[in-house]
């Protein structure tokens, strides 16, 4: 599920900032591990994450999602600021067409680029795991713009339908 592609991160002390490097087609299949990385870091001790999307070959809406959901606070308030660095061309289509580019501040460099990246391990999602991270991804999409819900919506239902069925069979009878 991860399809060759790398995450590479790195923390800076001077501001204290956090720098995650996508390489290759950023899908659902490495949302989990970023995330939760991302998670570790906390306004005001962290002010800034960059995430730098040059080597980026394509994202899918569930990464764009992801990335929406932290620009905007979603689910983590105390989130710091969300920078795009030199989105690639594909990238920047996407988030047009998903009429989200609006809502990052886009940065064509670093202000002070990482020496030293260390790669994420990215382990196969469980199909548990699948369900909450489309749910919560592809409705960051329609809150941030209406214009997504007849694409997205239908998406967030059959999510939606799946959790409640596994939650009827797991369910004392």
């Amino acid at each position: 599920m991860t399809d060759g592609v790398q995450i590479l991160v790195a923390v800076c002390d001077r501001p204290r900032t956090v720098a995650v490097k996508p390489l290759g087609r950023c899908r659902i299949g490495v949302c989990d591990v970023f995330q939760r990385f991302v998670r570790r870091f906390h306004a005001p001790d962290t002010t800034d994450i960059f995430f730098d999307l040059s080597g980026a070959e394509s994202i899918d809406s569930t990464f764009a999602g992801i990335l929406v959901a932290l620009a905007t606070k979603k689910r983590h308030p105390e989130t710091p600021d969300v920078h795009l660095v030199h989105p690639s061309p594909s990238v920047t289509n996407t988030l047009t067409t998903m009429h989200v580019l609006p809502l990052f501040d886009i940065c064509e460099a670093m202000p002070d680029s990482p020496t030293q990246w260390t790669a994420l391990h990215a382990e196969p999602l469980r199909p548990d795991q699948v369900p909450d991270l489309v749910i919560d991804a592809h409705q960051a999409l329609i809150d941030a713009d209406e214009r997504n819900e007849a694409e997205f919506g239908p998406v967030v239902d059959v999510f939606r339908a799946e959790q409640q069925r596994q939650a009827s069979l797991e369910a004392p009878q």
